[in-house]
């Protein structure tokens, strides 16, 4: 008996906000547990997300993920920050610039699931 895979698509996603844009385009193969397709952020005033995060935050924060399930999960992820801080007086923290970016390859998924008595 051949198994049938469930798939679904997030197609020309484009979510904007407070002059921030994240827009991609994902597949899903929920029988293999895979992704595939690319994501982008670009948020270009962190000052304007300080009251939904939380704390004040300024700054710039850019990314982005592409996803392919050639052999597995893998993930090409790259971010940048330019002139971010946090924080006041002996608590301030401030990087003028950061880039970082990573390459995971047949990356797991697994279910992660709480029971009644788990905290």
């Amino acid at each position: 008996m051949r198994k049938t895979r469930r798939k679904f698509a997030i197609r020309g996603l484009r979510l904007k906000a407070a002059d921030s844009i994240v827009d991609g385009d994902l597949r899903f193969d929920l029988t293999r547990k895979l992704a595939r397709g690319s994501i982008r952020a670009s948020l270009p005033d962190l000052s304007r997300w300080s009251r939904l995060a939380g704390i004040a935050a300024r700054g710039s924060l850019s990314g982005k993920a592409d996803l392919d399930a050639q052999g597995g999960q893998n993930l090409d992820l790259t971010l940048s920050a330019d002139r971010v801080a946090t924080g006041s007086g002996k608590s301030r923290l401030a990087v003028s610039r950061l880039a970082a970016s990573a390459r995971p390859t047949r990356c797991a998924c697994r279910a992660v699931r709480q029971g009644a008595g788990d905290h």
